[in-house]
């Protein structure tokens, strides 16, 4: 059987280059990635690990790490958005004003994938919500290949050692903090991985066997500045002073994966702390909107929007599940809707929530602290700066 050629699309005056980075992966944590279907198990094939799964959450963290060396006091909101734009697609390209490719290349290969029914593992609260919708959901259970990243130069332009230094790092964190597919940011799609070719020299021989707090500090450290500025951002950085890092360790990826996820409901922190701090003050609103339950389309109980319009804004808790340790990341932005309100289902009208952000933030902080050491677990705050 003839081998299958993998064909990269060299454009016209591109030049490729060395590669920048190899690694190989492996996944810790159940993969939940869809097809067409939204199933990551078809008929006649299964999903695979896509480059363009990767670069998503590759561009969101890139772009994390890119607007905390350009946010600073003073600067206007426009400006900052435009310029953080500008820079992200002169690397990873952009299909607004002069559409541009991206100077970087992804490519996946997978060597080995195993599917298995959701339904194995409806103890975790976000399965079980998917389950209510849907019953024969698929999963990966296993799965495992080669990531490689490719720089292109243009008419003997060759991209800044600083834009593609700060490109392999912000890939390498998008790996440690987070993960792909559905539930990413509860835990789920996190990979393991080797780095088995870096070019640009950071990250040669680095394993997440041996990833710890003071590993990760310093990769943050080589890629963001130390200054700091008082303001929040407008969207979610890596900037100092405005994001928080826990890292603790485990040996169990199922319970870590419950326990995160019983967090974020509110029975869950009941259980758990006896009380639910974010109910209290009216802030279960900082872990993402909607937050609300609507029968044939009526707000019913929850937090919402003044007006009944349906808001959308994915939660500032990021969490990756790794197969020794955990990360759990926390922005601080003003990138929130508001105003919002609550009511219960005795209610006939909702109330003002809590419109302080950063005492919701601080709220949010606190709660999750005191959640995960009553659950039995040691964490380590990393502070970069």
């Amino acid at each position: 059987m003839d081998k299958k050629v993998w064909r990269v699309p060299v454009y016209w005056g591109m030049t490729l280059l060395n590669p920048l980075l190899k690694v190989k992966f492996w996944n810790s944590s159940p993969l939940l990635l869809g097809g067409y279907d939204t199933e990551s198990k078809h008929e006649f094939q299964g999903e695979e690990l896509r480059p363009t799964s990767l670069k998503g959450v590759w561009r969101w963290w890139f772009r994390a790490v890119l607007g905390a060396t350009l946010w600073r006091d003073g600067i206007k909101d426009e400006d900052f958005i435009n310029n953080l734009r500008k820079k992200e697609g002169a690397i990873l390209g952009t299909t607004e004003g002069k559409a541009t490719a991206s100077r970087i290349v992804i490519r996946s290969f997978t060597s080995k994938v195993c599917y298995d029914s959701a339904e194995k593992i409806q103890d975790l609260p976000r399965i079980r919500y998917l389950l209510l919708k849907k019953k024969d959901i698929t999963f990966i259970k296993d799965i495992a290949g080669i990531i490689e990243l490719k720089v292109f130069s243009y008419k003997d332009e060759k991209p800044e050692y600083e834009d593609i230094r700060r490109a392999s790092g912000s890939f390498i964190i998008s790996l440690l903090l987070s993960g792909l597919g559905k539930g990413s940011r509860r835990g789920f799609g996190s990979l393991d991985f080797d780095v088995i070719e870096d070019t640009a020299g950071m990250f040669l021989n680095l394993k997440s066997e041996n990833i710890d707090a003071e590993t990760i500090k310093r990769i943050l450290r080589s890629l963001i500045p130390a200054s700091e500025s008082k303001n929040p951002p407008p969207i979610p950085l890596l900037a100092p002073g405005h994001f928080e890092l826990l890292y603790l360790k485990h040996n169990n990826v199922m319970k870590m994966l419950q326990d995160i996820q019983n967090f974020t409901l509110r029975t869950g922190r009941m259980r758990v702390l006896g009380r639910d701090p974010l109910r209290d003050q009216l802030t279960g609103w900082i872990l993402g909107l909607p937050r609300s339950a609507m029968p044939k389309g009526r707000i019913e109980s929850g937090y919402y929007i003044k007006g009944g319009k349906i808001a959308r804004r994915a939660s500032p808790l990021i969490v990756s599940v790794h197969k020794t340790y955990a990360s759990v990341c926390i922005f601080k932005s003003r990138d929130w809707p508001h105003p919002i309100l609550w009511k219960s289902r005795e209610m006939r009208e909702g109330v003002k929530a809590q419109d302080d952000l950063m005492k919701a933030y601080d709220v949010l902080s606190r709660s999750i602290r005191e959640y995960l050491e009553k659950c039995g677990y040691r964490y380590e705050e990393v502070k970069v700066f």
